[in-house]
């Protein structure tokens, strides 16, 4: 009987953890940008979801980084003194919530959790319920059209929506670079899918913070700042939320 027994308490053991994991938790790790496109470290970031509702604050680490158990899929305003950001968890079983049940000990049951994913391959990383995977660096190049819609003008010299039918993507190894007002250059995670560059031409800085997805074409979704650095509109900072997709 001792094998039954152990075999027993593997079971209970493996469904009190499903049962402690609230359906739906994404645990994401996001780089907190402030709009001048430099880290926000040691700061408590409160949280609201796409209703405009608080559902919880906590602190960036030493670099920026802020590591949250959100509910579910949706848009999420990031807020601090002196910033806000909005973030967008694209589906429920993204590589994070992967390794999270992978540190429980349920790695072997994430397929049948998941009613509708299955395993990913290569360093794109899993599919998720919607389809969902984050590409891998050799996927990105190419022409991307754009869309932003303004979040922030203190300084209201922006236009309320802005777009761009071609929008060259270049890529070296993890290094992209996004070539429109400014070529914009940074490290891409194929992991998670996160970037953040930023490029300065002439009096302007633009910055853009956001996360590939690929579920048919590849999208990047994200904030995209402009900083004026000198002339009348010096400091003013224009933020708009983007969205990149590959054609």
């Amino acid at each position: 009987m001792k094998y039954p027994r152990i075999l027993l308490t593997f079971i209970l053991a493996t469904v009190i953890a499903l049962w402690s994991v609230p359906v739906g938790a994404v645990l994401t790790e996001h780089k907190v940008i402030s709009p001048k496109g430099e880290p926000v470290p040691n700061t408590e970031v409160t949280i609201f979801d796409e209703k405009g509702k608080e559902i919880g604050k906590k602190k960036t680490d030493d670099k920026g980084v802020l590591v949250y158990d959100f509910p579910g899929k949706g848009k999420y305003d990031l807020k601090w003194p002196g910033g806000t950001q909005t973030l967008e968890i694209p589906g429920f079983w993204t590589p994070a919530t992967m390794a999270i049940a992978g540190g429980l000990g349920l790695g072997a049951v994430v397929g049948v959790a998941s009613s509708g994913g299955g395993s990913g391959g290569g360093s794109g990383g899993g599919s998720g319920t919607t389809g969902s995977t984050v590409p891998g660096s050799a996927e990105i190049p190419g022409t991307y059209s754009f869309n932003g819609t303004e979040v922030s003008d203190p300084c209201n010299i922006g236009s309320s929506t802005i777009s761009n039918s071609s929008v060259p993507f270049t890529a070296s190894n993890s290094t992209v670079n996004i070539h429109s007002s400014t070529t914009m250059t940074g490290q891409y995670n194929s992991s998670t899918g996160s970037y953040t560059g930023s490029g300065t031409h002439g009096y302007l800085k633009e910055t853009f913070n956001g996360t590939f997805m690929k579920n048919g074409a590849i999208t990047a979704k994200g904030s995209l700042f402009f900083e004026y650095l000198y002339g009348s509109a010096a400091g003013c900072i224009v933020n708009y939320n983007a969205t990149y997709t590959k054609q």
